[in-house]
């Protein structure tokens, strides 16, 4: 009689380190690893292990062709924490004695949480490789996280969660839906009026924009990558600048300023819109996406310096412009759109 016996699940503390995630999983055991990765901490190293793992030519198709670890580096780049639920007992002192789920709750919604850039990372790198496309497109929510990403997100607030045993309780952060190009139309800082914050990094952004430029370029998924509305308002959120701790140069700034990552966002961005709008079947959604055109002149505007004149990225605007007004049907519209003229 053969017994089978089931191994324990893996289990994994403050001293890990990413080369005891990668012994694992280099026998096998990714799935069994990326599962073990419950903090901020671990959930850091496992991104970065991946992050390091998609850099390798002959390690992306398997990285991207895995859907477990796709999964993965979407729920990491989407988390904030979930507090609640948890329960409050009180201690020797009669406080409430609170678990470290609101420690977690603080890291992972700081800009400065590393998981989250190297999730997107991670992505960002898969997107190098062409034959990475039909896994990364066919991945379910991957382009919205891309997209939420770039656009500063996840987007929370702090909110007040019921007292229990008549304790005051901690504050819970709450998801919510990212600020309308109406609430803010014009570059914007991180934390806005309504206490509404994003709390992706410049450069987690960053990586979000050039993954979602990287599959612009294929021909097949130009128009499915125009179909999610939300890559269309998160390009048009970042080429007008909004929510990054340090916002791009405009036509004032000094010639001698240096760019910055926001100015390299504003660029990826600007050149998915000019590679989406290859394509005429694209035309309805890209002009019908409230304040993409005005974004296309103002970019124009502010990336062509009164002494150093135009940059690639003011080139990629009016191409974008250029390839929107061939259509007879669409010259009145984009003739029409305040500032293009200009």
């Amino acid at each position: 009689v053969q017994l089978h016996v089931t191994p324990p699940p893996l289990s994994f503390g403050s001293e890990t380190t990413i080369s005891d995630l990668t012994y694992y999983a280099e026998k096998g055991c990714i799935v069994d690893v990326l599962a073990a990765l419950t903090n901020p901490h671990l959930k850091t190293l496992g991104s970065r292990m991946l992050a390091d793992y998609a850099k390798m030519p002959h390690r992306r198709v398997a990285v991207a062709s895995n859907t477990r670890i796709l999964e993965f580096v979407q729920c990491t780049a989407l988390e904030i924490g979930n507090v609640r639920g948890q329960q409050y007992y009180p201690n020797a002192h009669g406080a409430p004695h609170s678990s470290s789920a609101y420690d977690h709750v603080a890291k992972y919604t700081s800009p400065s949480w590393l998981g989250r850039e190297y999730a997107v990372e991670t992505v960002r790198s898969l997107t190098a490789a062409e034959e990475n496309d039909r896994y990364l497109m066919n991945a379910a929510g991957l382009l919205q996280m891309l997209a939420l990403v770039a656009r500063g997100g996840p987007f929370i607030q702090h909110a007040s969660s019921p007292s229990l045993q008549g304790y005051s309780s901690e504050p819970v952060v709450v998801a919510v839906p990212p600020p309308t190009f109406e609430d803010n139309g014009t570059p914007g800082p991180r934390l806005m009026i309504d206490n509404t914050m994003g709390v992706a990094s410049d450069k987690a952004r960053l990586h979000a924009c050039i993954a979602i430029m990287n599959l612009s370029c294929g021909k097949s998924n130009k128009i499915e990558i125009t179909g999610v509305k939300e890559i269309l308002e998160a390009m048009r959120d970042v080429m007008l600048g909004r929510h990054f701790s340090n916002p791009p140069r405009d036509s004032s700034s000094s010639s001698r300023s240096s760019s910055n990552v926001a100015d390299e966002a504003r660029l990826k961005a600007t050149t998915c819109i000019k590679n989406l709008s290859n394509a005429d079947a694209n035309d309805a959604a890209l002009l019908g996406t409230p304040g993409l055109v005005e974004t296309l002149g103002y970019v124009a505007e502010a990336t062509c310096h009164p002494k150093t004149g135009a940059t690639t990225c003011t080139t990629h605007a009016c191409l974008a412009l250029m390839n929107l007004s061939i259509s007879k049907a669409n010259k009145n519209r984009v003739f029409r759109t305040p500032g293009v003229m200009d």
